[in-house]
C-alpha cells in the first residue's frame, strides 16, 4: 500500500484520516500514527490513534475506534 492510497481509502462521510509518514515506534516498522479530522467541525482530534498493522487501516475499524460503535 502506498500512503496516498491509504489516505484516499480512509475517508468517510465525516472523518478524514491523516497518516503521519513515520513509524510511531522505530522497533515496529508496521506501527503508524493516525490522526482523525472531523470534517463537520474542521478540527483534528486531540489524540493520535495508533493502528499496528496495515490491515487495521480501514474506514470501519477507524470509525468504530473513534466513535466507540
Amino acid at each position: 500500500y502506498e500512503t496516498a492510497t491509504l489516505a484516499k481509502n480512509l475517508q468517510s462521510s465525516r472523518y478524514m484520516v491523516s497518516i503521519l509518514l513515520y513509524p510511531t515506534d522505530q522497533a515496529k516498522l508496521d506501527s503508524y500514527c493516525v490522526k482523525l479530522v472531523d470534517l463537520k467541525r474542521q478540527q483534528q482530534s486531540s489524540e493520535d490513534y495508533v493502528f499496528h498493522t496495515v490491515a487495521s487501516f480501514n474506514t470501519v475499524a477507524i470509525n468504530r475506534y473513534f466513535t466507540g460503535d
